[in-house]
Parts: structure tokens; sequence; C-alpha cells
């Protein structure tokens, strides 16, 4: 097993605008013996005011117990029973979180601006009970893994999509039916030890994903869903593992603007000695190989319509202009080298001195020799007779009987 893992968090395209800070957080750990991938998605609601530094808290905590737990777990005794130490984990993952909450608003209170955008229900509950765990509201999924065996804990929205050796997408922690719209459970619920969900297994996964329901709300359905991890699977295969994590995180925000508009976070693990033998890896690289050909394809047309385009333009410019000057010798007079007389449209011979017309190749100006050329010729010349250029004299042409 090569197992290594990673975390983002990006704040949403609508608190971008709204100018609200991101109110989740991820964290991710990995070594030689195991992987931890964490992520909380702290509640939007106005009364939750402290949301953002709950799933900080939610994070930090996480992390911390799943390996103190892997590390003193005895892997056979853990296998033997693990929801009952998976209970035992969560418990404490609570505890450690409402002692950190509790920490952590004794040197920062309330202040009056935040209190004063909270509703009088909940300014009650904060200030006069000195309930404040809800103002760190926050949902939590996290994933770990070893050489024996891998498990995921759960509480609240959001999904948890692990891909197997066979390059199959499934949802193994059961969805939790109190999750509906914008309403969920959460880990400062006073039963929030009954809310959790896990799942284990000793059959290890080549990937596991766990995103927020800020990237659940990007896509109509699972399969759009697990087409996002996919992309992500072959981009860890065929890129450096950094150059990877940098070009998901520049993705993010534009899958938030395109999407859901909330804040998104993604963290996994991923086995890298599996993950580029996956089929869908493999796939996914046939397909973009088609793609690329068909690109190429499609600028290969585009060029050859670019210089047939061109080529007839050219085409059209030379008849134009064959054409232009065509028209230019038509209407321009054509005269008889010979004799001078101007030449008729469609006139084959001289009917001065019985000259044949050349068109297109005779000149089409006048003769500068045009008078001395009818001061020598006679006035008519007979059918019979012909021109002797050199002696310019009559000569009987002698008829056959």
């Amino acid at each position: 097993m090569n197992a290594r893992s990673f975390h983002l968090s990006v704040r949403g395209s609508n608190h971008i605008k709204k100018d609200k800070e991101c109110q989740d957080a991820s964290a991710s750990y990995y070594d030689d013996d195991c992987a931890v991938a964490v992520v909380c998605d702290g509640h939007g609601g106005d009364d939750y005011i402290r949301s953002a530094a709950g799933s900080k808290i939610g994070c930090t905590v996480a992390e911390k117990n799943i390996r103190d737990f892997i590390r003193d777990a005895d892997i056979d005794t853990f296998l033997s029973a693990p929801e009952r130490h998976l209970k035992n984990l969560e418990a404490s993952i609570i505890n450690d979180w409402n002692e950190s909450v509790a920490r952590y608003h004794e040197q920062n209170p309330f202040t009056e601006a935040e209190l004063s955008i909270i509703s009088p229900k909940a300014r009650k509950k904060y200030v006069e009970y000195k309930n404040i765990e809800s103002a760190y509201g926050t949902t939590m999924i996290a994933v770990a893994m070893t050489r024996r065996y891998w498990f995921g804990i759960h509480i609240g929205d959001g999904k948890c999509v692990a891909v197997n050796y066979e390059s199959e997408f499934k949802q193994p922690i059961p969805w939790d039916d109190n999750c509906f719209l914008n309403v969920t459970t959460s880990i400062c619920d006073s039963d929030a030890i009954d809310e959790f969900r896990y799942f284990c297994s000793e059959k290890l996964p080549a990937a596991v994903f766990v995103g927020s329901d800020g990237i659940d709300d990007c896509f109509s359905n699972n399969r759009q869903l697990n087409g996002l991890y996919k992309t992500v699977l072959y981009s860890f295969s065929a890129s450096d593992f950094d150059d990877a994590c940098r070009g998901l995180e520049d993705y993010l925000p534009r899958l938030s603007e395109k999407g859901s508009g909330d804040d998104v976070s993604v963290a996994a693990i991923l086995d890298m000695e599996r993950v580029p033998y996956l089929s869908v890896v493999k796939e996914f690289d046939t397909e973009k190989e088609k793609a690329r050909i068909r690109e190429n394809e499609r600028r290969r047309n585009e060029e050859n319509t670019s210089q047939k385009i061109n080529i007839d333009g050219e085409n059209k410019k030379i008849d134009v202009q064959s054409n232009t000057e065509s028209a230019e010798c038509k209407k321009k007079p054509l005269y008889c080298e010979v004799c001078g007389r101007q030449i008729k449209n469609g006139e084959k011979f001289c009917t001065e001195c019985g000259t044949k017309v050349k068109y297109g190749t005779e000149s089409t100006d006048v003769p500068e020799n045009i008078g001395m050329a009818a001061e020598k010729l006679p006035v008519k010349v007979k059918s019979d007779c012909r021109i002797d250029a050199e002696s310019n004299q009559n000569v009987k042409r002698e008829t056959e009987t």
C-alpha cells in the first residue's frame, strides 16, 4: 500500500459576493502506516456565527483522535467488534470538540456585532444559558486507511465515495434521512453520539473521497459526481501529486461558481500503487486520446476550410480582374493594323483592306502610321486581288478553269 492523502477547501462564489468567510474546513495526514482525510462543513444560518471556527476545530480534533486511535488500537481486537470501538472513537471526538470549543470561546467571547445579527432565541440561548456550542455547529466526515483495514465516520450531510479495485464507485457510509435540504444533523447536537454513522472493512479501496455538500450540490446525480472523481483520479495518475492538488484547487472555485455557489471542500486517500491501473483511469486515458484525435481532426478541417475559402477568394479576384479587363477591352475600339480602319464588333476581316482581324492579340490602339497606311493603299480592293506587302501592287489572281 502506498496511501497518500490531500485536502482542499475554498470559499464559495456566493460567500465571495456577500463577503462571508469560508465555513468549510478540511484536513489530511499520511505516513507509512496510515492515511487520514477529514471534511467539516460549518452551518450557514445567521445563528451559527462561529461555525467557521467550529469546522476548523472539528478537523483538528478528528485528525488527532483518529491517529491516536489507529496507533493504540489492537488490530484483531478492533476488527472483532469495529462498531463498539468506532463508537468510542466518535465519543472521544465529540468530547474533544466540545472542550476545544469551550476553550476557544473563553479566549474569544461573542462580540456585540456578532450578537446583533442573530435571532432573539439564539441570543438568549448563547448569553443567558451559556449554551454556546450551537454557534459553532458543523458536520463532519472522516476516513482512515491502514494496511489491514479502513473505516469512515460521518455526521451530517456531504458524501463519502469509495472506489474499489474493480473501479466501482460506492457510498459505503449509510445515508442519514434526517439530512434534507437545509436541515442537517450536527456535532453540536446533544445526541450527536447517536447520529454518527460508520463503515469499516478489511477490503481496502483504491481511493476514497469525502466532500462537503457544496460539492454534491454542484451535480444533479451521483453519476455526475463520480465523473468528477474519475477526472481527479486520472489527474493524480498522470501528474505529479502536488501539481494535481494545485490543479484541483484552481478548479474548485469555478465548480462552485457554475454549481452550488457554496463553499466546497474535498479530501481523499489514494493508493498510488493502484490508482494508475484502475480501468476507469485507463478508459479516461483512452477517451482523452480519442478527444485529442477528434480535436486535431477538427482543427485540420478548419484549416482546410480556411485554405479553400482563401483559394476561392483569390480565384474570384482573378475572375473579377479578368472580366474587368475583358470588359475594358470590349469597350476599347479596335483598329486594323494595316489600313487603320475601325473594326466593328464581330467582323473577322477588315472590309477596307481585307486583313484578317485577330481578336485578343491585336493592339486596340490606333496605329501611329494609320495616316500613311491610308495614303499608300488604294481606296478599294477588289475581291479578286490581294496585297503584295513588298511591292504594294495589285496582282491578278489566276483562276483555274
